[in-house]
């Protein structure tokens, strides 16, 4: 099969027809899935639909080599479906048609039906707030449902750095989503875009489509309304952030760096012999700025000031005693799950949110009632992966205790550097965080999927992961472990292997798609219990998934810590 900028290729080059129906055929359920969760009716998404092609049509020559197709035709069908729905004037009459729809195509399926519901009217938005990357990964892996052996090609990585990514990717969209109060694991919210996310575009449709799209046709209907809005927004958008830079360019004293929108003052060039972080936290950041527009909770200023980031800050550590405004943040993000009162304390001894200083908004990202050491602020806060941390004890275990702020946008490598020189400043030790390879023990996943584990009563395979001595799921922390299985896919159940055991799993099946039902539960902690019990799971694994599943000694790049001698 041709890959898309073949097709590309030749249709730019002969305008033949053949080339661009193939990528629509290709395209056409993305895009009218898409479509119709955003405009909550199937004649206008039919019509967006047809728009959105147009569209490519006439900006397929501009399109780079590393455009991830799908990625980018769903930027366009946000900003054709804006633009339809407004034109159309169905504000008030979208939720209603949408919820209509909902229940219209997810009959028969109640569980994954509410979950769902509760997602595809947010799903799209949050796509496009991710970063490119992220939501190339995203949209590759649960979208086109390719191999990790396809997205490593496509993004020009290693596997094992599309793994991650994608992983990352997911975790990232699930925040965005609990932000917008729809909490779910990333593991389910894998399994579920994954299974919903894209559906059969009507008969014809593409057919339709093709003959508007390359007869370059804008007809005066809603079609070519879609296509002319969608370049409109697309045009502002882009001129935005020109604006931006021109405005950085124009305003800087010196040398900049433009994060996410975020201007960062830039120390001088390091030496070779002892290089600097690449985005060093100010020495002496001035205070968050003032809002143009304060929200009207009264517990809000507070709030901002003492979590929000000051210029040039990328991360920072909110030390106990926590104020009060703490827990009016929190019912704010958990309106239909409050486990607290303001009488009982929370059990949380750490939340973890991400901070834009453009619209000053926060979300949330987790929580944890664990104490806080070096450690856990890299995989939290940090964006580490919990396997690979890696160093002496005495400083992994650096005591952390609070809630952590981060800046949106802000890479792995530039937290690291905030949180290298927040540990200088508020506890006194010279550490360095470095990305080095190293032999380590991992699992490895082999052989061919073959599940074999119990059937819940709607027949889907369950996978009990980390049954051993029967531990029922702890109690107090549902959204850890929670009583029923979810829905997942077999990356989803690696991932959580990784989480039980700080090991990295490297699976070479190519079952990460495959979709299960899973059920955790929590098992011992430490000592040669933790050692036995993780061999009992992974036999227990091996006996419901029909995988090998083996330790072995792998060289894979880790986050060394290390301190300098003084």
């Amino acid at each position: 099969m041709r890959d898309d900028r073949e097709l590309i290729s030749e249709y730019v080059r002969t305008g033949a027809q053949a080339p661009f129906a193939e990528l629509v055929e290709r395209y056409v359920n993305l895009v009218y899935s898409a479509a119709a969760r955003q405009v909550g009716d199937r004649h206008l998404a039919e019509d967006v639909t047809q728009g959105v092609f147009v569209v490519l049509a006439q900006k397929a020559k501009g399109l780079r080599d590393e455009t991830v197709l799908g990625a980018w035709l769903l930027k366009v069908t946000r900003y054709a479906a804006m633009d339809a729905v407004k034109a159309a004037g169905r504000r008030r009459k979208h939720e209603q048609r949408a919820a209509a729809m909902n229940t219209e195509t997810t009959q028969g399926n109640s569980e994954d039906a509410a979950q769902w519901g509760d997602l595809r009217g947010v799903i799209d938005e949050a796509l496009l707030g991710l970063g490119d990357a992220d939501r190339r990964a995203v949209v590759l892996r649960f979208l086109e449902q390719r191999s990790f052996e396809d997205v490593a090609e496509r993004l020009g990585v290693s596997r094992e750095a599309a793994k991650q990514r994608v992983f990352r990717a997911i975790e990232k969209l699930r925040a965005r989503l609990a932000g917008r109060g729809v909490a779910v694991s990333a593991a389910a919210l894998a399994a579920l875009v994954s299974a919903n996310a894209v559906q059969a575009a009507p008969a014809g449709l593409a057919v339709n489509t093709t003959g508007v799209a390359v007869a370059g046709l804008l007809p005066k209907s809603a079609a070519g309304a879609a296509a002319k809005g969608a370049v409109k927004l697309m045009a502002y958008a882009k001129a935005k952030a020109a604006a931006v830079a021109v405005a950085v360019a124009l305003t800087a004293g010196g040398s900049i760096a433009v994060i996410a929108n975020h201007i960062v003052a830039r120390r001088p060039a390091p030496s070779v012999q002892n290089p600097a972080p690449v985005l060093p936290v100010a020495d002496a950041p001035r205070p968050p700025a003032p809002p143009p527009a304060p929200p009207a909770d009264d517990w809000f200023p507070k709030f901002h000031a003492v979590y929000g980031l000051a210029d040039g800050e990328v991360i920072k550590r909110v030390k106990p005693p926590f104020i009060e405004e703490r827990w009016d943040y929190w019912k704010t993000q958990h309106p239909r799950r409050q486990p607290h009162t303001p009488d009982q304390p929370m059990l949380e001894k750490q939340i973890v949110v991400e901070y834009d200083g453009r619209t000053r908004a926060y979300r949330w990202k987790l929580a944890s009632a664990g104490d806080g050491y070096l450690s856990t602020a890299m995989y939290f806060a940090a964006g580490v992966p919990i396997t690979d941390a890696d160093g002496p004890p005495e400083l992994l275990g650096i005591d952390l205790p609070g809630d952590w702020v981060y800046r949106a946008g802000a890479a792995t490598e530039q937290r690291l550097a905030g949180l290298e020189a927040l540990v200088r400043k508020e506890v006194g030790r010279e550490i360095r965080i470095r990305k080095v390879a190293r032999t380590k023990e991992v699992i490895v996943a082999r052989g061919g999927l073959n599940l074999k584990g119990p059937v819940d009563d709607r027949g889907r395979r369950v996978i009990e992961l980390g049954l051993g001595e029967k531990v029922e799921p702890a109690k107090g922390a549902p959204s850890a472990f929670p009583p029923e299985p979810q829905p997942a896919t077999m990356a989803g159940v690696f991932d959580a292997v990784e989480q039980m055991f700080y090991l990295r799993v490297i699976d070479e099946s190519g079952s990460g798609v495959s979709r299960v039902m899973l059920k955790q539960f929590r098992g011992p902690m430490g000592g040669k219990e933790a050692s036995a019990w993780m061999d009992t799971t992974l036999t227990s694994l091996m006996q419901q998934t029909g995988l090998e599943l083996s330790r072995e000694q792998r060289e894979i790049e880790v986050w060394e810590v290390s301190e300098a001698k003084k």
